[in-house]
């Protein structure tokens, strides 16, 4: 299920008026009937914008699309971004962004585990980028026409628009 699907210039419209929240805590009550944290509201008003500058500075086509909070089959997991849309030969292009608020990080024990700062508290947890390619080796198994498809390049990757 996708919370919101819309024209990369709307997504940047909806930044710019300050509805981005607004719209996606009413979409997430409508469509999953789930009430919004103000955490994840906070998240997303601290994040998207980051991603709006990063479109709007982007020479990307008008009919390019934003899908957030794409909540994967069958579990609870939901990709934060995704971008869809043509490259300039017209090949199909999706690319899946995990959106992190970080500011720092550590190695940790583990293939794909970092130390950061979360809850109130250093924690372990996946690192974002794995995260990302997490999501994208589910969906290329869970979607036979992603799986297929060789026209449609499924990418992923992370951004950390705080890291320092």
């Amino acid at each position: 299920m996708i919370i919101y699907n819309e024209t990369s210039n709307n997504f940047i419209s909806h930044i710019y008026e300050n509805k981005i929240g607004y719209v996606l805590k009413e979409n997430l009550y409508k469509r999953m009937n789930k009430v919004v944290s103000d955490s994840e509201l906070r998240s997303w008003e601290n994040s998207l914008p980051q991603m709006a500058r990063v479109l709007r500075d982007a020479d990307i086509k008008k009919d390019t699309h934003v899908l957030l909070e794409y909540k994967l089959p069958s579990t609870e997991k939901r990709i934060d971004f995704i971008i869809t849309g043509q490259d300039r030969k017209g090949k199909k292009n999706a690319m899946i962004i995990e959106l992190k608020q970080w500011k720092k990080a550590k190695e940790a024990e583990g293939n794909g585990i970092v130390t950061t700062f979360l809850g109130g508290r250093e924690r372990e947890t996946v690192h974002p980028s794995y995260q990302a390619t997490s999501y994208k080796r589910f969906l290329l198994n869970f979607n036979e026409s992603l799986y297929t498809d060789t026209s449609i390049q499924l990418s992923s990757c992370a951004y950390q628009h705080n890291y320092i």
